[in-house]
């Protein structure tokens, strides 16, 4: 192929993106591969974690490391939305296929199911979303506020801090069929997952429509292998930078929402206001260093009725690599 012929086929590819003028079409490409690669400079950003053995993984590719994603007005409690309602005589797993096909189709998903331990016993059926680059094309197509507010499909795969937390959640006896749960940021859910086999009463939130379906959807696929105590969880859309003050629950379950900065402050706020007096918070954190500060400052909180009862390391194994996760245990002593 000459140099004139790939010419032609660069401009066949271009043509959906062609402004009227040769000079503005070389403007305009190079502003939407720029903003591409912001976008995937953005969202692998958050796979660079402190890894503490390494097999076959490289800290560039963005394979391996896998989320819970955070973000997060209260809307309304939710199971499927109709267009992917199935037929009540199936089976929870038959319907929860079914349902997966009409998403992936929908959106235009490439899907893989995977299994997730957790503990020694227990392990859970959750689907991921491999083809991230189109996601994120659809996001561009989009652009304005869907770029500037938080809306990167973090919520497509399982985090290593997910991992870590919904081992502590099987383990602590604080978590029961007394409890009531919410997780912010729940992407997948599989903590609050987690919280569910032990029948406590759990909301999944999220900030993203689909990171909700997905986590209801992961429970369809679980519900027959679940424990007679589990509970289904309900979800709701919650922005947790502006809390419903009606919301408490007895434990909040945060994993790997302090990517960004600007999120500091306002988890703060959401701890404080999303919890009950003398109710928990449960933060595991994969000890990024721009969170650094952040987490160290979490000991500094009895101020704003914040107090934090317990700090520990957790090893965990996915990707590949052995990922070392740090979980925050807060208690809320007083309303401000």
């Amino acid at each position: 192929m000459g140099p004139q012929t790939s010419a032609a086929v660069v401009t066949i590819l271009l043509l959906p993106y062609l402004p009227t003028s040769p000079a503005s079409l070389q403007s305009r490409s190079l502003t939407r591969m720029k903003s591409h690669q912001l976008l995937v400079r953005r969202f692998f950003s958050r796979h660079k974690t402190k890894i503490s053995r390494q097999s076959g993984f490289s800290m560039t590719d963005g394979q391996g490391m896998h989320s819970s994603a955070a973000r997060g007005p209260v809307a309304r409690t939710r199971r499927m939305p109709g267009p992917y309602a199935t037929a009540e005589e199936d089976s929870m797993m038959v319907q929860g296929a079914r349902i997966l096909e009409t998403m992936a189709e929908a959106n235009g998903w490439e899907t893989k199911e995977i299994s997730v331990p957790v503990g020694n016993s227990t392990s859970f059926r959750l689907v991921e979303v491999t083809n991230v680059d189109d996601l994120l094309d659809q996001l561009m197509e989009k652009g304005g506020q869907a770029l500037e507010d938080d809306r990167l499909p973090y919520w497509i795969e399982v985090w290593p801090s997910a991992l870590a937390l919904s081992e502590e959640i099987l383990k602590n006896p604080l978590i029961n069929s007394e409890t009531s749960v919410m997780e912010i940021g729940c992407g997948l859910g599989l903590c609050s997952l987690t919280a569910a086999t032990k029948g406590a009463r759990v909301v999944q939130s999220d900030y993203i429509q689909e990171a909700l379906d997905m986590a209801d959807l992961a429970w369809m696929l679980n519900a027959e292998s679940m424990p007679p105590t589990a509970r289904r969880p309900s979800q709701q859309i919650v922005d947790w930078r502006c809390p419903d003050p009606d919301l408490q629950f007895d434990v909040l379950l945060a994993s790997d929402v302090a990517y960004e900065e600007r999120a500091f402050e306002p988890l703060i706020k959401a701890f404080r206001s999303l919890v009950k007096v003398n109710g928990k918070v449960f933060l595991s954190e994969p000890n990024r260093l721009v969170a650094s500060s952040w987490t160290k400052s979490l000991g500094e909180l009895e101020k704003k009725g914040l107090v934090l009862t317990r700090k520990f390391n957790r090893e965990v194994f996915h990707g590949n690599a052995t990922h070392s996760i740090t979980i925050y245990e807060l208690t809320k002593t007083l309303e401000l």
